[in-house]
C-alpha cells in the first residue's frame, strides 16, 4: 500500500476526489512488511527510523550477495511439505516488526490525507488473538488510526471463521457473504457518520 502511494500508482487510478480510504489488514501483513513472506522476496523494503517514521530502502532481496542462488535453493525447498511444516513461516514476529507495520500504515494514512484533503482513513483488522492482537491494536490506537475489528463486523467470526471463507482450508479469503456484511458495515458505521 505505501509503495503504491509513494510511487503515484494510486494517483493514476483515482479519477475523483476520494472522501474515504478503507484499508483491510490481516495480521500476516506484519510478516509481509518485515520481509518474512516466502513468496514476496522482492517486495518493497521499509526500515523503521529512530524517530518512528519509515523509509523505503529498495527491496527485500537487494542486498543478497550470493547472486540469487540462495533464493533459488529456497524456492526448491519450499516445494517440500516437510520444509513448509517445520521451517517456512516459523520466524518469530517481534515487537519491531509490529512497530514497522504500524508505522507503514500511519505513513500511508498521512500521505493520503495530504494528497486528498478531507479524506478519512479507516482500517479493518482481520485479527487473530494468537498473533500479537493486543500489541497491534494498542500501537494503532497510539497513532489514532480509526480501527474496526472484524469480529465487530462478522458475527461469530472468531469461533467460526470457515463460514466467511471461500473454500476452507484451501482458500481462506473472504467469501461473498463476508464481503456483503463488510460492505453493509462500511455503509452504516463509516460512511453514514
Amino acid at each position: 500500500m505505501l509503495a503504491a502511494i509513494e510511487h503515484d500508482m494510486v494517483d493514476t487510478i483515482i479519477k475523483c476526489k476520494p472522501e474515504y480510504a478503507i484499508y483491510q489488514a490481516i495480521v500476516n501483513h506484519v510478516d509481509r512488511s518485515a520481509g518474512l513472506s516466502s513468496w514476496d522476496r522482492h517486495g518493497p523494503r521499509y526500515i523503521l527510523q529512530s524517530d518512528g517514521s519509515v523509509k523505503n530502502k529498495g527491496h527485500f532481496n537487494d542486498d543478497k550477495i550470493d547472486g540469487g542462488i540462495g533464493q533459488k535453493i529456497r524456492n526448491e525447498m519450499e516445494k517440500s511439505l516437510l520444509y513448509k511444516k517445520y521451517f517456512d513461516g516459523n520466524e518469530a514476529v517481534s515487537r519491531a516488526h509490529i512497530e514497522l507495520f504500524v508505522a507503514i500504515i500511519d505513513k500511508s494514512r498521512r500521505l493520503l490525507e495530504e494528497r486528498y484533503p478531507g479524506l478519512k482513513f479507516h482500517m479493518i483488522l482481520w485479527d487473530r488473538p494468537e498473533r500479537n492482537r493486543k500489541l497491534i491494536i494498542d500501537l494503532l490506537n497510539e497513532k489514532d488510526v480509526p480501527l474496526h475489528l472484524i469480529e465487530e463486523i462478522l458475527p461469530h467470526y472468531p469461533e467460526n471463521r470457515s463460514m466467511y471463507e471461500i473454500s476452507p482450508p484451501y482458500d481462506t479469503h473472504p467469501n461473498a457473504h463476508a464481503n456483503e456484511r463488510i460492505a453493509d458495515y462500511i455503509i452504516t458505521h463509516i460512511l453514514k457518520k
